[in-house]
């Protein structure tokens, strides 16, 4: 099952909230994410779901800004996270 966030500009709240959705989720496996303006706050709690997610495996983060800070975020809960098989950081 997909869901495509793609140019919503949800925002640094309604991210987090989606993302504390991610924690229980049991049926999403991908998610478009691009062009939202998420930045180190939003990479923070997607972070944290990703290390309790376990059915995501394609995830799209493509222009935002992310950034430095954010992708280390990214990268340690990826240690963690042993079903994410692609996942899109270009342009950030």
């Amino acid at each position: 099952t997909k869901f495509n966030f793609g140019g919503n500009r949800i925002g640094a709240e309604g991210a987090k909230a989606l993302f504390e959705v991610l924690k229980v989720n049991c049926i999403l496996t991908k998610l478009n994410f691009a062009s939202n303006q998420f930045g180190i706050e939003e990479a923070k709690a997607l972070s944290e779901a990703l290390t309790i997610n376990h059915t995501l495996t394609k995830l799209n983060l493509r222009y935002n800004q992310i950034g430095a800070e954010g992708t280390r975020r990214l990268s340690e809960a990826l240690k963690i996270n042993q079903t994410l098989t692609k996942l899109n950081l270009s342009d950030n």
